[in-house]
C-alpha cells in the first residue's frame, strides 16, 4: 500500500488486507527552488499508528508520539536515526519498523495519522512538497511487534525512579535533543543506574553504559552515541522493570524516557 498526503495534513492513511512489517514515511519536503529542505524540528511532526482489529472498539498504539522521540526509541544503539535524517536528492526516508508483523485480516485495520507542521523544516515550500506513506510488506504476520511508549519527567526533578511494567526490551534515555550524549550538557547518570526486574538486576555505571552503546556501533566506530540505552534484548524481555538513577543536573521538559516493549496488537 502506497498513498500520498500533504504536508500540514490530518488524513488519516488506512492499511487492510496485508501483512505489514512496518511504515515508511517517504517525506519529499521542497523549496522554492527545488532542493531539498533542512530539517529544523523533528517534534513539530507526530505520528501515530493505530491498529484496529475486527469486533473491537478500541484500537492499540504501536506509537502515539512526536516524530523524533519515536525515531530516537527505535534507533539508538545502530546508526538508523543517522540513516533517517540524511537529506536524500528527492527528500528523507524515514522506515518505521514493527519488529514483528501484523497480519491484517477481514475487518482489521491499520490507521496512519502524519502530520506534519511546515516548521518541521526549513524554507518549506507546500505547493511543492508531499509524503508518501508506504506499507512494508512481511511474510509471516505474528502481531507480536515492538511498541515505543514515552514516559516524562517532573520538570527540575534530579531523581529518576520509573517502574516501566513487563515485556520491557529497550530503554532509552533521551534528555537531549540537540547534542550527541558525548557533548551534551544536559542531565546524565554519572553516578550510573540500577536497573531491576523479575530475576535480573543491572547496577551500571555510566561509563559500562557507553562501552555497552559503543560495542552496539563497532561496525561504524566512528559514530556518535546519539542518546543513552540502559537496556536492549529483543530477544530477552524483561518483567516488573523498575530504573532509578540520579542526574547530574536537572531534567528539562523536553526530556523523555523510551521504551520499546512486546506486545500482542
Amino acid at each position: 500500500m502506497k498513498e500520498t498526503i500533504s504536508i500540514n495534513s490530518s488524513q488519516v492513511v488506512t492499511i487492510e488486507n496485508e501483512i505489514v512489517g512496518g511504515i515508511l514515511l517517504d517525506i519529499a519536503p521542497i523549496k522554492s527552488d527545488d532542493s531539498v529542505c533542512d530539517i529544523a524540528d523533528l517534534n513539530k511532526a507526530s505520528l501515530e499508528i493505530a491498529v484496529f482489529r475486527n469486533g473491537e472498539s478500541r484500537p492499540k498504539y504501536f506509537c502515539n508520539d512526536y516524530l523524533d522521540y519515536i525515531l530516537r526509541a527505535i534507533t539508538s544503539s545502530w546508526m538508523g536515526y543517522t540513516v533517517a535524517t540524511t537529506k536524500r536528492a528527492a527528500g528523507y526516508l524515514m522506515a518505521i519498523p514493527f519488529n514483528g508483523a501484523l497480519n491484517l485480516q477481514k475487518g482489521d485495520r491499520i490507521e496512519v495519522i502524519f502530520k506534519v507542521q511546515n516548521t518541521t523544516f526549513t524554507s518549506l515550500d507546500l505547493s511543492k512538497s508531499s509524503i508518501n506513506i508506504e506499507s512494508v510488506p512481511a511474510t509471516v504476520g505474528s502481531n507480536v511487534v515492538s511498541v515505543v511508549e514515552a514516559h516524562t519527567y517532573i520538570t527540575g526533578s534530579l531523581d529518576l525512579d520509573k517502574n516501566l511494567g513487563n515485556n520491557i526490551e529497550k530503554i532509552v534515555l533521551v534528555n537531549d535533543l540537540g547534542a550527541d550524549y558525548g557533548a551534551s550538557a544536559k542531565a546524565k547518570p554519572l553516578n550510573g543506574i540500577v536497573l531491576t526486574a523479575q530475576g535480573f538486576e543491572k547496577r551500571a555505571t555510566e561509563n559500562l553504559l557507553l562501552a555497552e552503546n559503543y560495542r552496539s556501533l563497532q561496525n561504524n566506530p566512528e559514530t556518535a552515541v546519539k542518546n543513552l540505552v540502559v537496556y536492549n534484548d529483543y530477544m530477552n524481555p524483561i518483567h516488573n522493570v523498575r530504573l532509578t538513577s540520579k542526574f547530574d543536573v536537572a531534567v528539562e521538559a523536553t526530556a523523555r524516557l523510551m521504551v520499546m516493549r512486546k506486545a500482542v496488537l
